[in-house]
């Protein structure tokens, strides 16, 4: 989320706009998604719904994208630590068959661009290794596993964490792209 967006979706908070997981999580503010959460547990347990809480998993109805999602996507390292560690599903995917691992990859290069932190994509991406995301997930398009992602957006700290994890250096994607030819045909050595 870029600064001028940012400060827009803050006065409309400010302006009373209700609030949910989704923007918190875009946002990337921990103690509203943490509020919300406790909320959501709350009424859970008024009603006698078992855990883990559906906000956790809810997808959006534009993209599919589920909160864990929004949160790698913008590299919002301790609200990922958050959703997973409350129950999120790192394994879910959105309506193009991308799971949150991938969204990290993703992103990584944009979001690093408008200010990012560089380290906060490593972080989600071992954060949601550790919560089960497979390393092996492939996108519903192309077929990029998350190590291709990584690879193309020359991301070399993400690429280095992921081989380390056990990502598959030779995986190929539903054009027979590798790692290298990704990352070599993206401009990066």
């Amino acid at each position: 989320l870029d600064h001028e967006h940012a400060e827009a979706a803050k006065a409309l908070l400010a302006a009373g706009a209700p609030a949910d997981l989704g923007s918190a999580c875009v946002l990337g503010n921990v103690d509203m998604a943490a509020q919300l959460i406790v909320q959501n547990e709350a009424a859970m347990a008024r009603d006698g719904t078992p855990p883990p809480p559906p906000l956790l998993n809810e997808p959006d109805r534009a993209h599919g994208l589920t909160p864990l999602m929004k949160a790698a996507a913008e590299g919002h390292a301790e609200l990922v630590h958050l959703l997973v560690d409350r129950g999120a599903d790192p394994c879910l995917r959105d309506r193009e068959g991308n799971d949150a691992l991938l969204w990290a990859c993703e992103a990584c290069l944009r979001r690093e661009a408008w200010g990012g932190n560089r380290h906060a994509f490593v972080e989600c991406a071992e954060a949601l290794i550790a919560a089960g995301a497979p390393l092996e997930s492939r996108d519903g398009l192309r077929g990029h596993p998350p190590l291709i992602r990584a690879a193309a957006r020359g991301h070399l700290p993400l690429v280095e964490r992921l081989l380390a994890q056990g990502a598959a250096i030779e995986a190929m994607d539903a054009e027979g792209g590798t790692p290298l030819l990704r990352a070599a045909a993206a401009g990066h050595e």
